[in-house]
């Protein structure tokens, strides 16, 4: 397989700049009290946020979280959730075999309670431990399918919304096996296929996919990543892409293709946060996010190739912890992104313009100027030059495709140019005046 490796280097200029900063999520309970701060898992639904606990599900009515409510399984260590067709949420519990071990157990919600499913009824050490992923997909006849990977005994699935469970059969590959480690699950609405992050070997991390509803799958090796947790997939440009990352390794953070598991791109590093990615998320055509666990948040507004660091207002621990950042959940306005000691918080999107962005990018230049910058716009576009708290320096409109703006009056800074075209769409860019 062929591999192309190389270190991303954050842009400081012309790349796409984000205005507003992390703000704290509001944890009180209608009730009275917060909800704990140790946030495993957040999901947004139909405009609600869901929170997973060591105390159960919570449930905001507000994207401003707040007058939070009880959603089920307290008192139980809710580890993750998946909300489609059915709600799921997997519990984290002592093993029935081994008071040593942690046990996984799967419930879905039925008629307003949670049912236990026949996933690991009786509570066996060899169905659990933190390395549990979980999703669901629609079939050919709407029926729900649910996958359940675990580390050890590989990738289970369930036909029948949890009653009846199947284990996929592990292969060799050498010494060891595939669809044996399984640390992430993934479907794509209106792909038709299931993905699977699997943990190899030491050296080998591979992508798991499924063409049938997970009755059969194929996997490829894309390299060395410690601990495989990330995946997504997108459209950019016209082109679909797949993107894989994960813990430490030699090929650290991450790698994308757009040529379906055959010519993997990386290895992208951002520092010794970045080298922990935990979570991807983005939408077609937008932007995109990767989170690592030790305190780091990073966008692209690009196909992947850039990425800059967008964590203030994240409080940063003084030690590292591989999991203090849990979990990213996106929204048309907002970032949130979820910690395992300090709670909840989220990016106002809309002030930053970045849910805005177009595929294109780069269109001011020189990067770093004195007196004169060019503009590749639209004819009459709005383009705006603001300092980096959103201060409005400068707007003409765009009497030409190239446009040169005089910058000879602005204080040595960095700006944002702002270009907003007539059928609404903008680009945000960034540029260093001298």
């Amino acid at each position: 397989m062929k591999k192309a490796t190389f270190t991303l280097v954050l842009f400081l200029a012309c790349s796409n700049f984000i205005f507003s900063q992390w703000q704290v999520l509001n944890l009180a309970k209608a009730s009275g009290g917060n909800i704990p701060s140790i946030i495993n898992d957040l999901i947004s639904d139909n405009n609600q946020l869901y929170a997973a606990t060591n105390d159960g599900i919570w449930v905001s009515p507000s994207q401003n979280g707040g007058d939070w409510a009880a959603f089920g399984l307290q008192g139980s260590k809710v580890n993750l959730l998946s909300f489609g067709t059915l709600k799921l949420a997997s519990v984290i519990a002592v093993a029935a075999d081994d008071a040593t071990k942690t046990a996984g157990k799967l419930y879905k919600l039925s008629a307003g309670n949670w049912v236990l499913t026949q996933l690991n009824p009786t509570s066996t050490k060899n169905i659990g431990s933190a390395y549990m992923a979980f999703t669901q997909i629609q079939d050919a006849q709407n029926n729900t399918i649910i996958f359940y990977g675990t580390w050890g005994s590989g990738i289970w699935r369930s036909a029948d919304g949890g009653d009846n469970w199947t284990n996929y059969a592990q292969e060799a590959v050498g010494s060891t096996f595939a669809y044996k480690n399984i640390l992430g699950m993934y479907a794509v609405p209106g792909d038709n296929k299931v993905y699977a992050t699997d943990k190899v070997s030491g050296t080998e991390s591979h992508l798991d996919i499924s063409l049938d509803y997970g009755q059969t799958w194929t996997h490829a090796n894309i390299g060395n990543f410690f601990n495989p947790y990330a995946f997504l997939k997108r459209n950019y440009g016209g082109k679909s892409y797949l993107y894989y990352g994960g813990e430490n390794g030699n090929n650290g953070f991450m790698s994308y293709t757009n040529t379906d598991v055959i010519d993997w791109i990386g290895s992208f590093t951002l520092g010794d946060g970045g080298l922990h990615n935990h979570c991807m998320i983005g939408n077609n055509d937008g932007p995109m996010y990767i989170m690592s666990g030790r305190g780091k948040v990073y966008v692209s507004t690009t196909n992947g190739e850039t990425f800059s660091e967008m964590s203030t207002g994240i409080p940063q621990l003084q030690t590292t912890v591989n999991f203090y950042l849990t979990k990213l959940a996106l929204t048309s306005t907002r970032l949130y992104v979820a910690t395992n000691q300090n709670g909840i918080y989220y990016y106002n999107l809309s002030i930053s313009g970045i849910n805005q962005i177009s595929e294109q990018g780069n269109i001011c230049y020189p990067s770093v100027a004195k007196n004169e910058l060019t503009v590749n716009t639209a004819l009459g576009s709005k383009i705006s030059i603001l300092t980096l708290d959103g201060k409005l320096m400068k707007t003409v409109t765009a009497h030409s495709e190239k446009m040169n703006l005089d910058i000879r009056n602005l204080a040595p800074a960095m700006y944002v140019l702002k270009s907003q075209r007539v059928d609404g769409k903008t680009i945000v860019d960034k540029f260093i005046k001298e």
